[in-house]
């Protein structure tokens, strides 16, 4: 009987050139763990899908998909594959091991193991780096879709990596109407803090998706929050396309308003209101903080809620982003509004033709009859209207 995968600590895989030793985590896809390849006297991570979910046949091409678009991804700030094997009918992705842990293990501490702030300079220490490697996948035709802390890592020098391509999904080429259906029809992939509002709408997506993460976490790294919260990620997702978040110098004012300013346009709710492109995003922030200092002081939750009741003061029945677009009519709707338009025209033509023809037929009348009205009346105008008149 094949081992399940939550057992494999302390085995051997391929042929034994890689040892098992540790367990780093488990996702929504599979487990990942830190091994030792016994050749090269290296540690390397691998990640293995679950059994169960490798019983349907779009979960194992949506895997063998990942692993193909990271190996296609070479980037010096995108975590590499290394080598690609099977172990008890699983396919691996070997990839390499990065020490310094992610975003959020440098995020400070309090007592009570609450994140604090970082310092501003340390943004210019990772941003440039991921937002660049994120332009990358863009033209590449990829959108990464769940960029966050925990998918940023270091390497033992302070390198930062951009990880974690589990809901990468390719844009570029479209194959066929399945292989767009394989991140799950209907489904929300993507974590809820870190999601823009036309992702969690289910409108078409592009790179700005990804700016639009990173910059919250830019926000989350400033004053240790997200810009929205809720009890559950259902909420979550409703207050990221319904409110409007409090810009970061109205929520703490040792933030530099220009910082606020460059922050709040990447997590702008219109894509076309972002920057056009995640680098420029990242020039903007580094820029904008510049040389300066300044230590953010936590605020209690309730002014945080009363300064966001404030904001949104009839946000929900303002925001554009809960207005369904109008359906466009097709060809159909708009042969039938021609159509009607025409009969319209067409009545009202022959109406006034009529009226016309009724008015001659009077005037001749009137001039068999030997009525004097031409000498009366100065104008044309005059003529008809009389003429009418007088018929009734």
């Amino acid at each position: 009987m094949a081992t399940d995968t939550l057992n494999w600590v302390g085995t051997t895989i391929s042929n034994g050139l890689y040892r098992v030793d540790a367990q780093l985590g488990e996702g929504g896809m599979g487990t990942v763990y830190k091994a030792f390849n016994t050749r090269l006297k290296a540690d390397v991570v691998i990640k293995v899908p679950k059994r169960a979910m490798l019983e349907d046949p779009e979960f194992s091409k949506r895997f063998e998909r990942e692993i193909r678009s990271l190996v296609d991804l070479q980037h010096p700030h995108i975590v590499s594959v290394t080598d690609v094997c099977e172990h008890e009918g699983l396919p691996i992705a070997v990839m390499q091991f990065l020490p310094g842990g992610d975003l959020t293990d440098r995020q400070p501490k309090d007592a009570n193991n609450k994140p604090l702030p970082m310092t501003p300079d340390s943004v210019g220490g990772w941003l440039p780096g991921i937002a660049d490697a994120l332009d990358y996948i863009h033209k590449k035709g990829y959108i990464h879709r769940d960029v966050k802390p925990a998918n940023i890592l270091f390497d033992e020098n302070g390198n930062a990596y951009l990880s974690d391509f589990g809901v990468a999904k390719l844009i570029a080429d479209k194959e066929s109407d399945q292989e767009e259906k394989l991140t799950g029809a209907g489904m929300v992939v993507g974590t809820p803090e870190y999601m823009a509002p036309e992702l969690i709408m289910g409108e078409e997506c592009d790179g700005r998706v990804d700016q639009y993460a990173l910059a919250v976490t830019t926000h989350e790294v400033l004053c240790a929050r997200v810009p929205f919260s809720g009890a559950t990620p259902a909420a979550i997702l409703v207050n990221q396309t319904t409110r409007n978040a409090v810009p970061l110098h109205e929520l703490y004012q040792a933030i530099p308003v220009d910082v606020s300013h460059v922050v709040m346009k990447g997590i702008s709710k219109r894509a076309d209101e972002r920057y056009a492109s995640c680098a420029d995003f990242a020039k903007a922030v580094c820029h904008a903080i510049g040389t300066q200092t300044f230590e953010v002081t936590p605020v209690s939750e309730e002014e945080i809620a009363r300064k966001e009741t404030e904001k949104n003061q009839g946000a929900t029945s303002a925001n554009p982003t809960l207005v369904a677009p109008p359906k466009r009519r097709g060809w159909i709707g708009s042969l039938s509004g021609f159509l009607l338009s025409f009969v319209v025209f067409a009545v009202c033509s022959i109406f006034v033709f009529a009226v016309c023809i009724w008015a001659t037929l009077v005037v001749i009348a009137k001039i068999k009859d030997g009525a004097e009205i031409i000498p009366t009346l100065t104008t044309s105008w005059q003529v008809w209207t009389a003429l009418i008149s007088s018929s009734f």
